[in-house]
């Protein structure tokens, strides 16, 4: 049985993969030996205890492969009842590059900005939040970093606005440095700036302040706050959709990147939801659906992604709350739904779930009312 990928670099690739398929769980189909030359990108898997290659441990694999990299980036193809070959296919060569690139971009840039941080002696007090930190405890690549400022904890004089200019001041290059009226400062580096051999031209950097937010009611009448208030670091993390998404990493400690960096749990279930596959809100489901409706549906992306759980409570809040996605705009409920979940290998099963979830008769009725979201769609 055999394993070639078309990864580049990542996370140290080979040995990555390597530890990955030892701890492979076929379940009842058997245990296999593995063989690798280093810089050969193949793997030779022995099934051990005469065990014999079959339909039942060719889905095995399959199954193990899809749920750890993704459907549809590898294929297979029997030999005879000794092997089985296990390719990565094109559409998988470009993920795991374009995965790579950003994934060192990502590196990159939180070891530049901690520097910048510990510099002016605030890293205890910005953080990488969210998709980064949960990537990072799943072995997944980075696609960017968030940065949060707490503004509160430094003072109260400087803000995510006077971060990103000292940022900016930092980069060697020509830089555009905005504020929305959010509290969120945008960096777009507009010339060459080569960083640990990684190209940032045309990086956008975002760092907000923590805050908390109003959305103007229980209507679920837009996916944009009202009101923006400063807040505590604590307060922040309570206003996002999920627990998985509240972990925290000081840029005080990724001077090296985010080997030996203390994984900060404010609401002390972060880790043990990503441990449990769980998708858990960090509040009241009710109140963080009709914030934003469209979590209903990044509930539905991350279940598909990463093989996980709406607990029973969350499913209740999702169903009663489904109707209010026709007050968002469609583009909005368009972007994730072809995005993340009709255009993933898992479709179908997305449609069952959607189904049962009371989704997929309210997008039904937005593709009647709605012309653009029915072209969309088609």
């Amino acid at each position: 049985m055999f394993l070639k990928t078309g990864y580049d670099h990542l996370l140290d690739l080979e040995e990555d993969i390597s530890d990955r398929l030892l701890d492979m769980d076929l379940g009842s189909s058997g245990v296999l030996d593995i063989e690798h030359k280093r810089g050969s990108r193949l793997w030779t898997l022995y099934p051990r205890d005469n065990l014999e290659v079959g339909p039942e441990l060719e889905v095995s694999v399959q199954k193990w492969l899809d749920r750890e990299f993704g459907g549809g980036l590898f294929e297979m193809e029997a030999d005879d009842t000794s092997a089985v070959y296990i390719l990565m296919t094109p559409r998988g060569k470009s993920h795991f590059r374009m995965a790579s690139t950003n994934h060192d971009r990502s590196i990159s840039l939180m070891k530049f900005l901690s520097r910048v941080a510990r510099r002016l002696g605030v890293g205890e007090h910005a953080y990488v939040v969210g998709g980064a930190v949960r990537n990072w405890i799943l072995k997944e690549p980075i696609k960017d970093i968030d940065v949060v400022f707490d503004s509160i904890g430094a003072g109260g004089k400087k803000d995510s606005h006077w971060f990103a200019k000292e940022v900016a001041r930092a980069i060697p290059t020509n830089t555009n440095v905005t504020t929305n009226q959010y509290g969120v400062a945008i960096i777009t580096v507009k010339g060459e700036w080569v960083l640990d051999g990684v190209d940032l031209n045309g990086e956008v950097i975002e760092i907000a302040n923590s805050r908390k937010e109003s959305y103007g009611g229980a209507g679920g009448k837009g996916n944009k706050p009202t009101d923006v208030q400063p807040a505590t670091i604590e307060e922040d993390v309570n206003r996002r959709e999920f627990r998985f998404n509240t972990l925290l990493m000081r840029l005080q400690d990724l001077a090296h990147g985010p080997e030996g960096a203390e994984i900060i749990d404010l609401t002390g279930y972060g880790k043990s939801d990503l441990e449990d596959r769980l998708i858990q809100t960090p509040v009241d489901p009710d109140v963080v659906f009709s914030d934003d409706p469209t979590r209903m549906l990044r509930a539905l992306k991350f279940l598909l992604r990463y093989d996980m759980k709406i607990p029973p409570d969350v499913r209740a809040s999702i169903q009663r709350n489904a109707p209010k996605l026709r007050n968002m705009p469609w583009e909005a409920v368009a972007k994730i739904l072809v995005g993340d979940i009709l255009n993933s290998p898992k479709a179908r099963m997305a449609l069952m779930v959607m189904d049962d979830l009371g989704i997929v008769p309210v997008l039904a009725e937005m593709a009647q009312e709605v012309k653009l979201f029915s072209a969309y769609l088609t």
